[in-house]
């Protein structure tokens, strides 16, 4: 027992407590790599953090074109998740090194592949530990360390920043050490690399266009408040919303353990119970978006206003990851190119609008530069209404053309399947779900469609259901299903 409580909650626990922090730029990457540290190349200076996200940007499009070989490393070859994460932890001692003049710029350089190939990896081996297993206990346990995260490291900075050091370097190899310490990750991915980045939903889309937006006002936020004069505020606000955050994933799980019958064509399972609380809290951080951004307009300045919109974009960031280890698991996806694409690679976009074009434009010093700040903000705002508009009518669409399939009307009518039956005859929640939509009168690439898995899964799971029932034809089924319901 105390083993499995080890594997199962205090290493991921433990591991996402310091995942977590790469999401605060101020905690790793900014401080690895300040903005204003230049090194030379040829006959010019670079900013050494647009080169690391450079790297970061190319090594992630390798990893993404290789997701599959990345993928069975995971699942068979787990210590080398630890080989990287060390790495990762051997650029940070380099990095830290060349900042004290130890090393000369050749460090700086070699850093910045190590610390990215840390990053990945750690990033990559916990998306594909949660999509393998992923429920209400687990956005727990994701919001606990998330919480802890933020309140243990902005303490040691604030009352133990002699420690700091050695915790960069510590970080990267401490994630993949608990990765290692964690139950294996299970492989039951159905659906192949490019497959997997068409189940994208319209809410992951929306959730990615307001952290880059977000971005934009963060770099602005972090050029006018650069020694933090109103820190306080993010981070008092940071730990209210995270607890609030805490408190809608314990209700969460508590509205899934309520016992209910079993229907065929119910579509209300868990995933979309964990998207729908995942839209709620998006409602609330995206109206402190919205009035954030309007403080920053009315008061002309970014201290406070906009810390409130940084804090409401980091929130994002969890609720990101949430869905997208939702979709990874219920619906089949290989989670290595849905973490690339959504999170890594619109991570590096958003840290280079930040920290590379605002602090590039703001350099140019030209008299509107305020103004122009402001009209690029509302601009943002606008864009950002049309979207959702455009969202929510794609989702009412899909909505709508679900209605109109074969056999939608009779999904009203529906009888409940008894649960001892299920039990019975040892029918697998897919096999309930592909059965319940054929009775319903969906063919065979509808149900496909509607599951998103592919019309071969879907034959597998209806021959299945079929051989266990003993039962050869749809017409046999119905009257099967009515037989225990008139009993």
């Amino acid at each position: 027992m105390r083993s499995m409580t080890l594997k199962s909650y205090v290493a991921p626990l433990v591991g996402m407590t310091f995942f977590w922090t790469y999401l605060r730029h101020q905690t790793v990457f900014g401080t690895l790599y300040p903005l204003n540290t230049t090194i030379p190349l040829s006959d010019f200076s670079v900013q050494i953090y647009a080169v690391f996200l450079l790297v970061l940007f190319v090594l992630s499009l390798l990893a993404l074109f290789f997701a599959s070989a990345l993928e069975k490393v995971f699942l068979n070859r787990r210590l080398v998740i630890v080989l990287f994460a060390a790495m990762g932890s051997l650029g940070a001692f380099l990095c830290l090194g060349a900042q004290r003049g130890l090393y000369a710029d050749w460090a700086y350089l070699l850093s910045t592949i190590l610390i990215s190939v840390g990053f990945l990896a750690n990033c990559l081996a916990w998306a594909v530990y949660f999509s393998s297993r992923f429920g209400p206990s687990q956005i727990i346990l994701l919001a606990v360390s998330y919480l802890a995260s933020l309140v243990i490291f902005n303490a040691i900075g604030i009352y133990f920043p002699i420690a700091k050091d050695y915790v960069l370097v510590l970080v990267p190899l401490c994630i993949g050490l608990t990765w290692l310490f964690a139950n294996a990750p299970r492989a039951q991915v159905e659906a192949r690399t490019w497959a997997s980045l068409k189940k994208i939903s319209p809410y992951i889309v929306l959730f990615v266009a307001f952290l880059l937006a977000g971005s934009v006002v963060r770099g602005i936020v972090d050029l006018e408040d650069p020694i933090g004069r109103a820190s306080y505020l993010r981070w008092g606000s940071s730990v209210v919303v995270s607890v609030l955050i805490l408190i809608a994933c314990v209700r969460l799980k508590r509205s899934t353990t309520i016992p209910r019958s079993t229907s065929l064509c119910d579509d209300g399972d868990e995933y979309a119970s964990i998207e729908r609380m995942a839209l709620k809290c998006w409602v609330v951080l995206a109206v402190m978006f919205f009035a954030g951004t309007f403080i920053c307009l009315i008061s002309g300045t970014y201290t406070i206003g906009g810390h409130i919109v940084v804090v409401a974009r980091s929130s994002l960031d969890f609720f990101l990851w949430v869905l997208l280890c939702n979709l990874a698991f219920q619906r089949k996806a290989a989670p290595i190119p849905l973490f690339i694409v959504c999170n890594i690679l619109t991570g590096v976009v958003s840290l280079f609008l930040s920290y590379v074009v605002i602090p590039y434009v703001a350099a140019l010093e030209t008299g509107m530069m305020k103004s122009s700040f402001e009209m690029f903000v509302l601009t943002i705002v606008f864009a950002l209404i049309a979207l959702i508009v455009v969202v929510f009518g794609v989702i009412m669409l899909r909505a709508n053309s679900v209605k109109t399939l074969p056999g939608s009307e009779a999904m009203e009518s529906m009888p409940f399947l008894p649960e001892d039956k299920v039990c019975e005859h040892k029918l697998t929640k897919r096999e309930i779900e592909v059965i319940g939509y054929i009775a319903c009168g969906y063919t065979l690439g509808a149900v496909a469609a509607k599951l998103f898995i592919s019309k071969s899964t879907a034959q597998t799971h209806v021959k299945s259901a079929y051989r266990k029932l003993g039962v050869h034809s749809k017409d046999d089924l119905i009257e099967t299903i009515s037989s225990w319901t008139r009993g």
